[in-house]
Order: structure tokens, then sequence, then C-alpha cells
């Protein structure tokens, strides 16, 4: 029996198999059903009847089973599986919660049933509570190889397992969790149930002691060197030693630090053997040899010195001593793992999942090396509708400019107008792209795109100087979109002397002022974020797996910030709008965070120290403070605070934010914390390469034709210019070669490389316009360079993603690896043997 729920405890029903063995289990069931009049007949054996029911479902279902699982499985009941099976679909971490008392009521009746030599009757007890539930918990006793245990030590975990199975997966409230947990707590501890023998109790125990019947881990508190048990009292059991996890559960700060970890139980108290422990200790803690930090790691806790031959035995490790070197081994055993998670039903990461959904990594981050996680929320937590969203701060500006007397008639919202990470010359009137050095690759005057020739003289003398703000404004954020469009259209107006007197003809400074402005005042005035507070559902577009991706590194330890430069009325309806729905029953998104920081004036938040004050009621009203504690809401104040107050520093905090600057450059600049960029964009800019990367291989095999060609070409005219100048030729067959020989190899290299000119060209115009028609792709300027803000992105930002729910393919554990960053001279695959080999004739 043991062996049976171990094995379950580990493994996890993958949806294809679940509705398989639902729909098989369904015939079954109702012919059950309709029998079930049966089982009360006198002289009737039910424990008889019930096994042939169960040797018929393992009949049927033999074949889905010995591919899913390699033991014993207890029934699972269609009806509540089918409810179930979407939600799962939907959302894989649902917190499991068991009926216990039912299951176990039925387990202890069909235990009486089996003592009774199977000739009576064993009917439910009149308060279980499903029927279902009944049936499955006797199949699973049935279904065993082994007998009912005398002592109903087990009792409570084989229902639990078979209840489990059932498809009673539920959020764990504390209405539906008390009384079932106490209830396992009293089974495991004295060995049975008894009918109102603990009540509405409860105790870590209790929920530790549920937590061992499901195979989860319960998290209590307890000293700075925690572990996690399976169970208090009971663990996991494997080859009949008790097992215990050390780690960190739950929100807290460092014992050094203010406070204490929290945890879950401890080694001691469980009374089991530690087989993993979790390094929370910085002075346990070292630099790996990637100059990450290995705190948070989960490691083996007394590892031998001669891990080849000791650490095999003292870990009792089924591995094959013969397979060879560890690479064969990791390999082996790097297949078996996909294999495995495959069949979990675990989706995949980047690459092997959705590229558009990954996370990308610029500088190397150990993830659970990080303690902290603060979040801005407008385009981070929360993602509007660009189109509606900004297209309503468009309208809001027009309308301010329109009272001015400024003509806006026949001008509409074209979010295709700009990209993110453009530039805005203020003194031309010109919107232009550049790559990493500054040098401008494409641009546009007012809404017409400027020639190659216009842009070569234009900017061909000059670099994009950000740090000139007088002339330069960057378009770091979805926000800047309403304000470029507005600005071009004018600049329209005023190259047609349609606009008032006070901007005078050319004066793209002053009108760049009037258009900020008449965007500002949209803002100031609370115009377009009081009609968002009235129906979000208009703006926002709402992201199920964001919840739960900030639950995941909530409950493994993280703590979450919230610092937003938002209102807090504004911040309070958005997030209770995109997030309560979607969290467990009871709980709402203030249950996340550690702090939240609303107005938080970034970037100043993150250099300077604002005054602080707390919000008391939900109606915003606020008191000054002077010191920030862990779980309030404040207004205000700065970061130096906050760290303060949660006792934590540098490089183990991550913020994460949507802006360039306000959000990622300044919080590393002035605190040296990680930081990770969202752009939203990035989904469109990765299915973009995806459609034009057979495009790109065809242009760079078109320049690779044309070098080869040019290089021969540059030679013939090299011999030219030395004959008509009397010099040598490069060789003798050089100057062997006659005039007319010469001459026409070249005319027909000219006729070559010109029509090779004319394939590339327009290709090269065309290069990125799946992502966007006028700038290309976002993270690129010209073929083979990269654009100003993917520069940005690199230098600030150490990953970078799509959006927040992203990391729930990833694991609040992640390791994140930076790619290789390739130079001009790094060894390629196209570069000729020859290349690589020296002439031995040129070493004499």
């Amino acid at each position: 029996m043991d062996q049976s729920i171990t094995a379950l405890s580990r493994n996890a029903l993958t949806i294809p198999s679940l509705t398989r063995i639902a729909n098989t289990h369904a015939s079954c069931l109702t012919k059950w059903r309709g029998n079930s009049s049966q089982i009360s007949q006198p002289g009737r054996s039910s424990s008889l009847f019930l096994q042939q029911q169960h040797d018929s479902i393992q009949r049927t279902t033999s074949a889905v089973l010995r591919h899913t699982f390699p033991f014993r499985v207890p029934s699972v009941t269609p009806r509540t599986l089918s409810s179930t099976l979407p939600r799962l679909s939907r959302t894989p971490r649902f917190v499991p919660t068991v009926r216990a008392n039912s299951a176990v009521r039925a387990v202890r009746a069909a235990a009486a049933n089996n003592a009774d030599g199977g000739e009576s009757t064993a009917a439910a007890p009149d308060d279980v509570a499903d029927d279902s539930a009944t049936v499955a918990a006797q199949l699973a006793l049935s279904a065993s190889e082994e007998a009912l245990p005398e002592a109903g030590v087990d009792e409570a975990r084989v229902a639990a397992a078979a209840a489990l199975l059932e498809g009673e997966l539920l959020e764990k409230t504390p209405e539906n969790a008390a009384g079932n947990e106490a209830q396992f707590a009293a089974g495991e501890e004295t060995g049975g149930m008894e009918k109102g023998s603990i009540g509405s109790e409860k105790s870590d125990s209790a929920a530790a002691a549920a937590a061992a019947a499901v195979g989860t881990p319960a998290i209590t508190e307890s000293s700075t060197n925690v572990t996690i048990s399976k169970g208090t009292k009971k663990g996991i059991t494997v080859k009949g030693k008790k097992v215990t996890v050390g780690g960190r559960g739950g929100s807290g700060s460092e014992g050094e630090g203010a406070g204490s970890d929290s945890g879950s139980g401890s080694d001691s108290d469980s009374g089991g053997e530690e087989v993993f422990r979790v390094v929370w200790s910085s002075s346990d803690s070292r630099i790996d040899y990637l100059g990450e930090s290995t705190k948070g790691d989960m490691v083996l806790p007394d590892l031998p010195v001669d891990l080849e031959n000791e650490g095999r035995r003292a870990f009792d490790l089924d591995i094959d001593t013969g397979i060879g070197p560890i690479e064969e081994l990791a390999k082996a055993e790097a297949d078996e793992a996909e294999l495995l998670l495959e069949q979990l039903g675990v989706p995949p990461q980047f690459p092997h999942g959705l590229a558009s959904r990954g996370i990308f990594c610029s500088r190397t981050l150990n993830l659970r090396s990080i303690t902290t996680i603060g979040y801005d929320m407008d385009y981070t937590l929360i993602h509007y509708n660009v189109n509606a969203w900004e297209g309503r701060a468009y309208d809001y500006a027009m309308e301010n400019l329109r009272s001015k007397g400024y003509p806006t008639e026949g001008l509409r919202f074209d979010p295709d107008l700009v990209i993110r990470g453009l530039v805005m010359d203020k003194a031309n009137g010109n919107l232009v792209k550049c790559d990493r050095f500054g040098f401008v690759k494409r641009a546009m005057h007012g809404t017409e795109m400027l020639s190659n020739k216009a842009i070569s003289k234009l900017y061909g003398r000059e670099l994009v100087d950000l740090r000139n703000e007088g002339r330069w404004e960057f378009l770091n954020t979805l926000f800047s979109v309403s304000e470029a469009v507005v600005y071009m259209q004018m600049v329209d107006r005023l190259d047609q002397g349609l606009l008032p007197a006070e901007v005078a003809p050319g004066d793209y400074k002053n009108l760049y002022k009037v258009v900020a402005r008449a965007l500002f005042r949209a803002h100031v005035e609370g115009q377009l974020k009081a009609e968002i507070i009235n129906s979000p559902e208009k703006f926002v577009e709402l992201d199920p797996e964001l919840p739960l991706a900030l639950l995941d590194q909530k409950l493994a330890g993280k703590r979450l910030l919230l610092i937003t430069n938002s209102d807090y009325q504004y911040t309070h309806r958005m997030m209770t709008h995109a997030f309560d729905r979607f969290l467990p029953e009871g709980m709402t998104w203030r249950s996340l965070f550690d702090m939240v920081i609303v107005s938080a004036r970034k970037p100043e938040f993150f250099s300077m120290a604002h005054p602080l004050y707390e919000i008391v009621t939900p109606d915003g009203l606020m008191r000054p403070c002077f010191k920030a504690n862990s779980g309030g809401l404040y207004c205000g104040g700065s970061a130096q605070m906050v760290e303060n107050a949660l006792g934590f520093a540098g490089d183990e905090t991550l913020y994460v934010g949507d802006h360039i600057y306000t959000d990622v450059s300044q919080s590393k600049l002035h605190l040296r914390w990680r930081t990770c960029l969202v752009c939203r964009e990035l989904e469109q800019e990765v299915e973009a390469l995806i459609h034009g990367h057979d495009t790109r291989l065809r242009l760079i095999d078109l320049m690779a034709q044309k070098d080869r060609v040019g290089d021969c070409f540059n030679q013939l005219r090299l011999a030219l210019q030395r004959r008509t100048q009397g010099q040598a030729a490069q060789t003798a067959a050089v100057g062997e070669m006659e005039d007319g020989e010469l001459v026409r190899s070249m005319q027909r290299l000219l006729w070559i490389m010109a029509r090779l000119d004319g394939e590339i060209a327009p290709l090269l115009e065309t290069d990125g316009a799946a992502f966007n028609d006028r700038w290309g792709y976002l993270s690129r300027a010209g073929l083979w360079d990269k654009s100003h803000i993917t520069r940005q992105i690199e230098k600030y930002a150490d990953i970078y993603t799509s959006r927040v729910s992203n990391f729930l393919r990833y694991t609040p554990f992640m390791y994140f690896r930076a790619q290789g960053q390739s130079c001009a001279h790094d060894v390629s695959d196209t570069w000729p043997l020859s290349s690589i080999q020296p002439d031995s004739s040129e070493d004499q």
C-alpha cells in the first residue's frame, strides 16, 4: 500500500489520460448505478460485487493504464472529472483539497465489510457527501495488492489519494480546509477517525497531516534553519525511510536581518531523514562558476567527495555503473526528464515551447537566489488594449487641441504610424530609428518617410544622443504611442500653414510642447482614467495565468512588491478587475504582495526620498508615516525605505517593469537591482521574425554571392589600375591576361552585381514588414545590426519577456543563462577549411 501511495504522490495525471480514463469508466459506473439496488439485497456480498465491477474496469482500461502509470490507480469517476478537466486545462495549478471525511468513512465501511468476511452489506454512511467518493475509496482498497492494515493509520492516505484522483480539486479556502485538515490530523495521529472527535480545530499539524495524505508539502513556521516536510508526522516514505526536504516557504526576511525565515516544520519535528536542503542563509551560499549566488538552491545535504562511487551508494541511486562518462549519463537523463514532463502534461518552456512566450536572458540570472520581486503595474501587471487605451488618449488630446483652435478635422488615430524604440527629433519634426551606435537608419518627417539620400544629408554627420533631452525624445513605452501620433500629424498641419500663430512656421520644438500639454491635461484632469475605472473591461486585456505566476513566486518564498506611479483608487480598481477573479476563493490581489507603493513618483523613487504616507481607509485616506512595515499600503516614499523595512538589498532583488528608463535603468543604476523588461510587442516581433526567416536567408545568400563576385571584380579592377599606371600585376597570370578579356570580365561582373542589387534592395526595404510596414523589426536596424532599443535592453535588462505570466512556464527556481554574444572574428561554420588550416608554404 505504501509503495502505491508513494508512487501516486510523485506522479500526476495528464489531461488526455484523464479524459480517456473518464470516458472508459463512465460506462462501467453507469452499469454499477443501474444495479446499485443489488448492494443492499440480503445475502448479496457488496465487496464481491464491487470486486466484480473493479475487475471490469481494470480490464477495459488496462491498455491505457499500462502506458500511463507504473502502479495501480484508484477509480476516477466521470461526473466530477468532467467538471474538473476544463479547469485543469486552463489553470493547472489549483491547490488540491480532498473530502477527507467522506472518503475515510467509505474506507472504514469497506474495512468493516472485509472484517465480516465479505458477507455483510456496506452501505455508505448517511453523511457521506458524494457516493462517487465512496466508490473511489472502495475501489482504491480493492485495487491494492495488500490487505487493509489492522491499525487504520494509512486509511486517511488511501482515502485522500482515491478522492484526489476522483477529481475533487478545489481552491483551498479557510472554510473548506479547516475541518478536512483537522480530520486528516486525527487520522494520522490516532490511527483512525472517530466521528466528532476533532471538530473544526485549525493547526499546522493538521495541515501537514493533510498534506502527507495527498503528497503535497505543508507550510508552517520554523527557525532560520528550516525544512519542508511531507507532513509533520508521517512525511513521505521511500524504501522504508521517512523523508524531509529542508527549505523555506512563505514570505519572510533572512534570519540575520529583520524578522526570520518562515518555513514548514523542521527535521527534528518530523523525525525524518533530511534528503534535500534549500540554501537560504547567506553564510551557507556561495558564488558559482557563472558568478551567481547559490542562495535558494536545493542541494543534497551531505554530498560525498567521491560522487562517482560513494555518491551512488550514499544516495542509493539506481544508476547503471557501466553507462560511461557523465556526459552520456546526463544526456540519457535529460531525455528521460523531457519525456517525464511530456507525460505529466507540463508545458515546455522556450526554446522547446512557444518562442513568442519565452523569457530571454541578456545577463545570467539565478532566480532561486532572488528573495524579493517588485512589479510595476501599468503595461506590466495590467496590460491595456493599445488601440482602446491609446486611442482614447489620442481623442482627449485632439479635443484639447481643437478647443485651442488647432485643425484636427480628418485626422484619426493610427497605431501603426509609430513603434516603441523610435526617437522624436523635436528640432526637425522628425521621427527616427537608429542603430545601437546612434546612426539614423530610417526617418519620417510628419507622416512621410524620408529617402536614404535625405537621411544621409540630414543625419550623415551626427549621432542620436539621448542625453540631449531638449532635442531628442525616446519612445520607450507604449504610453508614448498616442503622443507621437498626435505630434507627427500636427507636423504635417504646421508644414501646410494651418496652425495658429502661436506656433511659428518650422517651430517644431514649440509644437511638441503644445502637444505634450494637451496630452498631459487629459491625464491630469483624470478624464481618461475615470473612463477606464468605470469600464475596465473595455481597456484591460485579462490574463488568467498572471495571478497564478505570482502565486507560485509567493509560495516559493519570494517577497512580492507592487510599486506604481498610479494613484490608489485607480490601482485598486485595475488590480481587482484583473486579479481577484483568477485567485483562489477568499484571496485578493493584496494577499499576493508584502508591500504596495502607489504614487511612487518613479524614477525619483529609486534615487530620492519623498514623504511617506500610509493609506488607512478603502477610499484612500492617508496619514503621515515615517517607517514602512511589511504588509503595508503606502503612498510615496523611496526604494531605500522599502529595503530597510523588508531587510533586502542589491542583487537579491528583481524589479519588473515596461519602461526602459523609469523602471529598468534607474533601479539598476542607483540600487543595483536585477531587472526584467516587459515588452508585449515581443510576441508580434518573434512571430514576424519567424515569418521573415526565409526572406532573410535569401537576402543573406544574395549578399554572399555579391561578395564573392565583388571580390573577383575588385582584383580585376586593381589589375586594370596597375596596368594603366605601368605597375606590375598581382601575379604573372594576371599580367598575361589580354586587355579585351580583362575588360569583358569586368563588364560581366558589373552586370551580375547590378542584377543582384536589383533583387537585394527591395528585399531590404520590406525586411521586417511583417512587424511594421514603415519601421521594420523592433529589435533590428538594417539587416545585420541591432536597434537602439535593443542595445538599451541588453545594457539594462537582465531578462526580458512579453508578459509577466510567462514566468509560469519557467517556475520560480529557473536559472537563466545568457546567450553567447558573437564577435565579427568568431569562428563560423561558413569559414572554408583553408581559412582555418595554415598554408604550409607561407611558413617556409
